[in-house]
């Protein structure tokens, strides 16, 4: 009997897939796992933050609570349409963003491996702002094929089109779920590389549901705040909304 429930133990534990947080200040550890992963390996890619990072201290996300105040401040009536299109006019320019690392490599490399590779981004779900992440990636050399076969996008939780999954929610977690109950089949492992550690907590947690294997990656290349110079950063949000375009941070004049 103790011999039977011992076996009973062990059979529960071989039934937990294994799961891993760790963090990634380059690419070097995400190279490594993607070499030694088969071609049943799902690879997800955060974009912002991850992919692609704001050149200036003003987007950057650790001055998220200094913009809330400042629009708080001087434009307590803007609309949420108004707040979009100016997201929309940031979004689109070139300038304001640069490539994080050798990432068009790693996806390739990824690709050639017959991992299947996507980007899963958390953006503002509008009708205004649809593809212009997509296209922007394109830009930087970013291109990811249709590798999920059997998914569609479900708004609003979700859209999916040339390889990019975007979504509104607060959390990735959830999205992933409803992606693998609609893939034609479970991937054997699922790799997840984003700048947020909430965000590979919650998918963490859907592997685990879901019996799958998983390893992320905490992407802190970029999680140092950088210097705000609040004078400069108030000039280009005030150009943004006054004249609706943006200046980039070394082009700001404050004579």
């Amino acid at each position: 009997m103790k011999n039977f429930f011992s076996f009973l133990t062990f059979a529960s534990i071989c039934s937990i897939a294994y799961t891993e947080i760790q963090p990634a200040a380059n690419l070097e550890p995400i190279y490594k796992e993607v070499e030694r992963s088969s071609e049943e390996t799902l690879l997800f890619l955060d974009v912002g933050g991850t992919l692609l990072i704001h050149k200036d201290p003003v987007l950057h996300v650790t001055h998220e609570s200094w913009k809330h105040l400042w629009f708080q401040k001087h434009y307590p009536s803007i609309t949420l349409q108004e707040k979009i299109a100016l997201v929309r006019i940031v979004e689109a320019n070139e300038t304001s963003w640069a490539l994080a690392d050798t990432w068009p490599d790693l996806i390739k490399k990824a690709q050639a491996r017959k991992l299947k590779v996507a980007a899963l981004t958390k953006v503002v779900m509008d009708p205004a702002l649809e593809k212009i992440r997509i296209a922007r990636l394109k830009r930087f050399g970013l291109t990811f094929q249709e590798d999920l076969r059997g998914l569609t996008s479900q708004p609003p939780l979700f859209s999916y089109t040339q390889g990019v999954i975007e979504t509104g929610e607060k959390l990735k977690g959830p999205v992933v779920d409803e992606v693998l109950k609609r893939l034609d089949s479970l991937p054997q492992k699922i790799i997840v590389v984003d700048d947020r550690l909430e965000q590979l907590q919650s998918i963490e947690e859907v592997c685990q549901r879901h019996r799958i294997p998983f390893v992320g990656f905490h992407y802190i290349a970029f999680a140092k705040s950088p210097y705000l110079d609040e004078a400069v950063a108030h000039k280009q949000l005030e150009t943004l909304v006054k004249e609706h375009r943006w200046i980039p941070s070394e082009d700001v004049s404050l004579q």
